[in-house]
């Protein structure tokens, strides 16, 4: 075990109507933890949101990728979180994330907390632990190796949802469930008589559950 490496691991995409869940994991030298947050790297949410924030993070991200011995990412399509529960993809990618960047060689893991999803719960589904295992709420924030794993995460989010936005022909919108989304929704079944692919049909929110009773989908 190489006590001088450390992972992070953490995910854009859990609240969206719209859009996968992407979870990222970080492979990181211990000692260049304080190097990572001079470079700006800090919880993905705190750059805020639109163009601006997205380039931010562009920047940081490239900026610390010689930082990097190693990542991994797991994208978990729309589709599949309508069939399974969220937490249950989330662990089972956690675990693949953990298997490929060879956690049981590394001396500490720092891994988000899944909203309310207790330690022992998470451990008892993910089916191994050890001691240098750390699943904190707001590990995001705490500790700079979960805030590049969220970086990069929400770059990768960002980017497929660009990509389905761009191919129902509409702008950027973030997925989340707000007005913007709920008018590219109202645009598209509008035109094409359903909802856009990528949409998370098993969601409870109002407008999906409105144009559901169509039955055009």
């Amino acid at each position: 075990m190489d006590k001088k490496l450390v992972i992070g691991i953490d995910e854009a995409g859990m609240g969206p109507v719209f859009g996968p869940l992407v979870i990222s994991g970080v492979l990181v030298r211990k000692d260049k933890l304080d190097t990572l947050t001079e470079l700006g790297v800090k919880d993905s949410k705190k750059f805020g949101s639109g163009l601006r924030a997205h380039q931010r993070r562009k920047s940081v991200w490239k900026n610390a990728a010689d930082y990097i011995i190693n990542k991994k990412q797991v994208v978990v399509d729309a589709s599949s979180l309508d069939k399974e529960n969220m937490y249950t993809l989330h662990i089972k990618a956690t675990a693949k994330i953990l298997e490929a960047l060879n956690w049981h060689q590394v001396g500490e893991v720092y891994i988000e907390q899944l909203g309310m999803l207790s330690r022992d719960k998470f451990i008892r589904k993910l089916g191994f632990w050890h001691r240098g295992f750390i699943y904190e709420s707001k590990a995001d924030e705490r500790y700079p190796s979960v805030s590049l794993a969220s970086i990069k995460a929400k770059l990768l989010r960002d980017r497929k949802v660009s990509k389905l936005c761009k191919k129902a022909g509409h702008e950027y919108v973030s997925g989340y469930a707000n007005s913007k989304t709920e008018l590219f929704f109202k645009k598209h079944f509008k035109k094409h008589g359903r909802l856009p692919h990528g949409t998370r049909f098993s969601r409870n929110w109002a407008p999906i559950l409105k144009m559901k009773s169509f039955n055009k989908i």
